[in-house]
């Protein structure tokens, strides 16, 4: 048995490390390159035992996989206890908050959503169980066919990304914006939806429906004019990662800030997000106003799906291409393994499309005045050729 789950991860990480080489912009592609590499169908060149990614492969295998197993095997051979970290069976990490601070949050969106409407021309719209955000363009242009999608992440809903949402609608007056509602994420708990979340199907459909309905998608699933940009945040790039998996063909461009998607096999993610023990400031705060509410709790340790969430390389289309994938990674990111992700996505050889700040935190990218906003807002630029 251990023999065979060690021959499935060397397996694993070999397809991790699959066969790139460079091209003449010094930039690592292959013959799939601007396609959909299938795996484990796509074929894997044996690499020389120097290979310096096979020396790394032995050494991450030996440190990574065997020395945890065999700490394992003796702590339990000497009748401590070993207690799993069981996501969705352990109880739920629950801290109260006066009616007062929802109160507060729901208050914040209410004039947030009065801001957009009065300003912008947004419209507050319901498809199905799905709310959403909605700016269509007064002037009908040829960016009218560019739509921009952006799925909020945890935290209390479009308040918190005021500035990040008000930037676009600014710098992008002629291009449709649409911004899902999450209210079981968004501290909302005088919504129904707030212990009530759509699942992947629901959400799927939902969302593919409403794309119908606004003429950014046609109903027979061909290619459509429209060239619609998903950009997704934190949590907000698991619905993302969704759409991707079951219509791969309408996400045109797409941009993950912070993605939790990737490599979740390795746990982090749920790790740091609900068992560590917080070490600054920071990590109190996000704790208490984030980690520990009532619909994110039930949401994060009671709805995860693992493999339904999880998000590889050969699931994006375009995924080599910078002009249609971007993704945006924090070094001091304290919910997710910012180098390992970059290390993921560069094994694939995407190289032009990885923004990695090493200081950069989690959120830091849509901070207003930021680099890393200022190269989110140039790449949703960039189909029309904006710097």
């Amino acid at each position: 048995m251990g023999i065979d789950i060690i021959y499935l991860l060397c397996r694993r990480d070999l397809v991790l490390l699959g066969a790139t080489h460079p091209d003449a912009d010094d930039d690592i592609e292959d013959d799939a390159a601007g396609t959909r590499p299938g795996s484990p169908a796509e074929s894997i060149d044996k690499l020389e035992w120097d290979d310096p990614r096979a020396v790394d492969f032995r050494q991450r295998l030996r440190t990574c996989k065997l020395r945890p197993a065999a700490e394992i095997e003796s702590s339990a051979s000497s009748s401590q206890l070993v207690s799993p970290l069981r996501l969705t069976l352990d109880p739920l990490d629950i801290t109260g908050r006066p009616a007062a601070f929802y109160a507060l949050t729901g208050f914040a969106n209410f004039v947030y959503r009065s801001y957009l409407k009065r300003t912008f021309g947004v419209v507050h719209g319901k498809f199905g169980k799905l709310e959403y955000f909605l700016r269509q363009p007064e002037v009908t242009t040829n960016e009218a066919k560019e739509p921009i999608v952006f799925m909020h992440g945890l935290g209390i809903g479009p308040a918190q990304y005021s500035m990040f949402i008000s930037q676009i609608l600014r710098e992008f007056p002629n291009r449709p914006v649409l911004v899902p509602l999450q209210p079981h994420i968004s501290q909302a708990i005088f919504h129904p939806g707030h212990l009530d979340a759509l699942n992947k199907t629901e959400l799927v459909d939902t969302l593919r429906g409403l794309l119908e309905e606004l003429g950014w998608a046609q109903s027979d699933d061909k290619p459509s004019s429209s060239r619609v940009t998903f950009i997704s945040h934190s949590n907000g790039s698991v619905p993302h990662a969704w759409m991707l998996k079951a219509y791969p063909q309408l996400l045109q461009r797409n941009c993950f800030v912070d993605p939790v998607t990737f490599c979740l096999w390795e746990g982090d993610v749920c790790y740091n997000f609900v068992y560590k023990r917080p070490v600054n400031g920071l990590d109190v705060l996000m704790r208490y106003f984030v980690g520990t509410e009532l619909g994110i709790a039930n949401h994060i340790q009671r709805q995860f799906d693992w493999s339904a969430n999880s998000l590889w390389f050969e699931e994006i289309p375009g995924a080599r291409d910078p002009k249609r994938s971007m993704f945006f990674i924090g070094g001091k990111d304290s919910i997710i393994d910012g180098e390992r992700v970059r290390r993921y996505l560069r094994s694939h050889g995407i190289r032009k499309g990885v923004r990695f700040d090493p200081e950069g935190r989690h959120g830091s990218a849509l901070v207003a005045g930021s680099e890393g906003l200022k190269g989110v807002i140039d790449w949703l630029g960039g189909l029309q050729g904006k710097n």
